[in-house]
């Protein structure tokens, strides 16, 4: 994809990042909503939460000790290309949501 932008985003929950980018749903084979992860115009890796610390489990049994801790917020990065038609509407939808961690876990290669 030539001329793109990727957008680093953070919804309270997943249906608020899925109601505010209506463009990258649809539904899988069995009718299920599911994100849409890549077009000619788009890469999009939803990520979910983004889990800071591991659970702390027993090896032998798989038991957890403690939970793991996870940042607030359901994220996903996406990367669109400038020819995708809906550009504009999409980069007004995505501002409020943007973040700009100082050290991104996953990002676009």
């Amino acid at each position: 994809m030539d001329d793109t932008i990727d957008f680093r985003l953070r919804a309270a929950t997943e249906a608020e990042l899925a109601a505010a980018l209506p463009w990258f749903r649809g539904t899988d084979p069995d009718g299920a909503p599911c994100w849409l992860a890549a077009s000619h115009h788009h890469a999009l890796d939803p990520i979910g939460p983004l889990v800071l610390t591991p659970a702390l489990l027993v090896p032998e049994t798989g038991e957890q000790l403690e939970p793991a801790v996870c940042a607030e917020g359901w994220h996903a990065n996406l990367r669109l290309a400038e020819a995708h038609p809906e550009h504009a509407a999409i980069v007004v939808a995505c501002a409020p949501l943007v973040v700009h961690p100082t050290n991104p876990r996953r990002a676009f290669a």
